[in-house]
């Protein structure tokens, strides 16, 4: 799929290519993380009976989800240990970052704003997307 070869790329960009500024790590990001997001919402959207501009709508809010996702991976990687995260801190201190690019707190407010992109998606939804809001809204990476 799309999504697979978009991972892939993402991966690539990742573990070959040194990020040099915002733009770079944003298509990083979206390829690694915000298209496996995406087509999952996507999908679901579809199975779930959605049409077309229903669909992209979702396909838009799972990125922007997978967005803020990846930044606050960033931060986790270099505020919180193992037993928070499940994986060792410093992890990504050879490549640039979020953190890198923004800081901890600039990061952070960068996922806040892809969250709330996010939510933004799914305002023409009516009170059956309240569920899915709520779980968009609480989102987060508990120990950071």
């Amino acid at each position: 799929s799309q999504a697979d070869l978009d991972m892939n790329e993402g991966q690539e960009i990742d573990i070959t290519q040194p990020i040099e500024d915002d733009d770079h790590l944003l298509r990083c990001y979206r390829l690694k993380t915000g298209a496996l997001y995406a087509a999952a919402a996507k999908a679901d959207a579809i199975l779930c009976g959605a049409n077309e501009d229903e669909a992209l709508l979702l396909y838009e809010c799972g990125m922007n989800l997978g967005l803020s996702y990846q930044f606050l991976d960033d931060v986790a990687d270099v505020v919180a240990g193992v037993e928070e995260t499940g994986k060792h801190s410093g992890m990504d201190a050879d490549k640039r970052t979020a953190v890198d690019l923004f800081g901890i707190d600039g990061a952070k407010a960068r996922a806040g704003q892809f969250k709330q992109d996010a939510l933004s998606k799914l305002k023409q939804f009516g009170p059956e997307a309240d569920t899915l809001r709520s779980l968009v809204r609480d989102a987060s990476w508990a120990p950071i």
